[in-house]
């Protein structure tokens, strides 16, 4: 008897189609588990309490937090990075992220403070501050 590459190939179908399965199953306790960690990072930012984790690139992104809110803390000049479009490793804390929103209103200005996870744009706050449509979820 030889070597049997269907059989090989067989079995690593398999595999593969049972690992697919059981990423599919974790799904929706991924999404759960994203979700709740971006709400309380939010929650912990919000009080001004002292941060003892930070929630991952990948973790804002599968929850639907797509923007991250910036403030520079001389100038108060507020702004918001769109996490999707960042050329960043998914799996980088988004604490990580200070350095890229700083401003540059001084020589030397501070590093810019992360205020939240946000589901809605700039635009979308806008158009349902000005249109007045209640269907536009307006979330922070």
């Amino acid at each position: 008897m030889g070597f049997n590459k269907r059989k090989m190939e067989d079995r690593r179908r398999k595999a593969a189609e049972q690992e697919a399965a059981a990423r599919r199953a974790l799904g929706p306790q991924i999404l759960d588990d994203s979700v709740k960690l971006v709400e309380v990072w939010n929650a912990r930012q919000a009080a001004h309490m002292p941060l003892l984790f930070s929630p991952t690139v990948e973790a804002a992104i599968t929850a639907g937090y797509w923007f991250l809110h910036a403030r520079c803390p001389a100038c108060r000049t507020t702004g918001r990075i769109d996490l999707r479009t960042l050329d960043w490793h998914r799996g980088a804390a988004v604490t990580a992220l200070t350095p890229s929103p700083s401003y540059r209103c001084r020589p030397n200005a501070p590093f810019a403070e992360l205020l939240c996870l946000s589901k809605s744009s700039v635009a979308e706050e806008y158009y349902a501050e000005r249109s007045g449509n209640r269907w536009v979820v307006n979330s922070s």
